[in-house]
């Protein structure tokens, strides 16, 4: 079989090949679409997930907060005691870089964990629905989105072979009507 070579992957020259790719690829999008109660499943089990870590940021941030709250006061005890001048320049510097730096950081924690615009309950809810149409997906997507699409889904290993293309793998996600797949060849 004659074959060229393009960025480092081999593409068939014969043109049946590659329309034969598209037209089982539209099939087998139809087969990995997902089913809505699927859809419910992951919607739910996400929802469930992004609740979990809403709810642990919050601690966090509380955590973090009286973290803040004791580092602010050693770093005022610090500073009093330069002032009444009882410990040396370099005692006082030594510590008030630490407590700095320490607040510093808390400062920044508690704002990344305080975030809660809702970035990912929309993205969820605006994405999720795609799946069950993957052919609308991958018709949509440019070539190399489809490519990584097709690695990922195939987890590297789909190849062409008397006719049909073969995968001993396939995401679990995808793999509800594998037995149709697979008779369909």
């Amino acid at each position: 079989m004659e074959q060229i070579k393009t960025h480092g992957q081999k593409q068939c020259v014969f043109f049946d090949h590659r329309d034969s790719a598209i037209l089982s690829g539209s099939a087998t999008c139809e087969l990995m679409s997902l089913p809505q109660e699927r859809i419910v499943e992951i919607k739910d089990g996400c929802s469930a997930a992004l609740e979990a870590d809403l709810k642990s940021n919050k601690k966090k941030v509380i955590e973090k907060k009286q973290l803040l709250e004791d580092t602010q006061e050693k770093m005022y005890s610090v500073e009093e005691k330069w002032i009444k001048n009882e410990i040396t320049r370099d005692t006082y510097d030594r510590w008030y870089s630490t407590y700095n730096s320490t607040i510093l950081n808390l400062k920044g924690a508690i704002e990344r964990l305080g975030q809660n615009d809702g970035r990912a309950f929309t993205i969820l809810e605006k994405n999720l629905e795609m799946l069950t149409d993957i052919r609308f997906v991958y018709s949509k997507a440019d070539i190399i989105q489809k490519r990584e699409f097709v690695n990922l889904v195939f987890d590297s290993n789909l190849y062409y072979q008397e006719g049909i293309y073969r995968t001993p793998t396939m995401l679990n996600i995808f793999s509800h009507n594998s037995l149709i797949m697979k008779e369909k060849g």
